[in-house]
């Protein structure tokens, strides 16, 4: 009984698009790869897309919990099925501890902002256990529960990232420090975003739960890293002019 809206709530959720925005304004503002930047920033975007219409060959034929793994099944076979299955429960297990991980660490971190200061690993993995179970009731509840509520949470991040960077000045600095990249800046900014785009297909696995699921699910696949594309493209963007600096403090 899924519909449209509540796909592209999953597909945003995965993705994490307001994360992605402010460490691309990040590495634009403090690395100053200029127009280049934003250019590497466009192209990649588009081999995002054309592998997601790739997707899409699979989306409008076949409705498969497995999503990626039921795709690669059917046109490679069962050898390359597995090591995508083990890909993906490698990277869904990663994302899960790590919003976790980092989810405990920014209540505690809001804690101590209003007087409760609970140093020490204790509280941390409480917290942590804490926010698992609160995320499992939202689950439980029902997935159409949980993909709505991740869209409004998602679309008032989002709306904030970019209203923040329009009414920012031009030619803002920030002290921010950087790790220094493995690659040279144009194909670690590459990187960054191919991986800040990850998940737009994880509408897939709720194929068998949509409605119209070779039509929704198709659009949504589709849809999703082309909208986060722009507004990725939109913050490289503004970061040009020096309007990442606010959010970029207010980030970190």
């Amino acid at each position: 009984q899924l519909s449209q809206l509540d796909l592209i709530g999953q597909s945003l959720s995965t993705i994490a698009p307001a994360t992605g925005m402010v460490f691309i304004a990040l590495w634009m503002t403090v690395s100053a790869p200029g127009l280049g930047g934003v250019l590497t920033i466009a192209a990649t975007t588009g081999v995002v897309v054309l592998v997601a219409w790739c997707i899409t060959q699979f989306t409008r034929r076949l409705a498969a919990a497995g999503s990626l793994y039921s795709f690669v099944f059917q046109g490679l076979g069962t050898r390359a099925a597995l090591v995508t299955g083990t890909a993906l429960i490698v990277g869904y297990l990663g994302i899960s501890i790590s919003v976790l991980a980092q989810g405990a660490r920014t209540v505690l971190d809001l804690g101590e902002l209003v007087g409760l200061n609970l140093p020490g690993t204790g509280p941390w993995l409480v917290t942590a256990a804490v926010l698992g179970g609160v995320v499992a009731l939202i689950a439980i509840r029902g997935v159409r529960f949980a993909t709505r509520a991740i869209l409004l949470v998602e679309t008032c991040s989002l709306v904030l990232i970019v209203a923040t960077m329009l009414v920012a000045p031009t030619g803002g600095s920030t002290t921010s420090e950087l790790p220094v990249s493995p690659l040279s800046l144009l194909p670690f900014l590459a990187l960054m975003t191919v991986l800040s785009m990850a998940g737009f297909e994880s509408a897939a696995f709720f194929g068998p739960e949509a409605r119209r699921p070779l039509v929704t699910v198709s659009r949504t696949v589709l849809i999703t890293p082309l909208v986060v594309g722009a507004l990725f493209v939109f913050t490289a963007v503004a970061s040009l002019t020096g309007r990442g600096s606010l959010i970029i403090g207010a980030y970190f």
